[in-house]
């Protein structure tokens, strides 16, 4: 593939998130792709070959990106870092519901935990943890590796179904303030 078809290939990648947004994974069409490109079906199957290499190539991108991302997040004091970090996931996750789900659908509705991102996530946190272990309420190594994937369960969760205690609390993720304060509330409920 040229240089020069870069572009093409990038447009259909971002048409396809775009669909996914509008119909979910499950909904997800190479003619519906095309159309949102603005290109004909053979061009999908040109770059991609198939609707499962344009889904990889996306996954891939997008989980490359989003690790990219939280790399460039981790320094300084621990607990600005959970907060951009926690911003950033759940953020996206509001943002991007339906490319999230798509991100997890595996591990979701198949119980297969070997995809991209949970083969990804694992590593990252440990990478994290040493620079967050200070702040933790505990100390032990396994009590602070628990801690940690207490806050991303709690983080995934909220980010996947923002409205599922809506009415409970009374509160909506989608409002930045509201964010805010969550992230700090359970920032607290870990940190030192």
């Amino acid at each position: 593939m040229h240089k020069r078809d870069e572009p093409i290939r990038q447009k259909i990648i971002i048409s396809a998130i775009s669909c996914i947004e509008k119909s979910g994974l499950r909904g997800l069409t190479v003619r519906a792709i095309a159309k949102e490109a603005g290109v004909n079906v053979a061009a999908v199957n040109y770059y991609f070959g198939s609707k499962e290499n344009l889904l990889d190539a996306l996954m891939k991108q997008t989980l490359e990106h989003m690790l990219m991302d939280i790399r460039e997040m981790m320094t300084g004091n621990p607990r600005e870092m959970l907060k951009n970090i926690f911003t950033y996931l759940i953020g996206g996750a509001i943002l991007y519901p339906n490319m999230t789900r798509a991100h997890l659908y595996d591990a979701f509705t198949a119980n297969d935990y070997r995809g991209a991102f949970v083969k990804r996530i694992n590593p990252l946190l440990d990478e994290l943890f040493p620079l967050i272990r200070p702040a933790l309420r505990v100390k032990g190594e396994a009590e602070g590796r628990a801690l940690v994937v207490q806050m991303f369960y709690t983080g995934f969760f909220s980010a996947i179904m923002p409205d599922l205690f809506k009415k409970f609390w009374g509160a909506d993720l989608r409002d930045p303030g509201t964010l805010a304060r969550y992230i700090d509330t359970l920032l607290d409920a870990y940190l030192a």
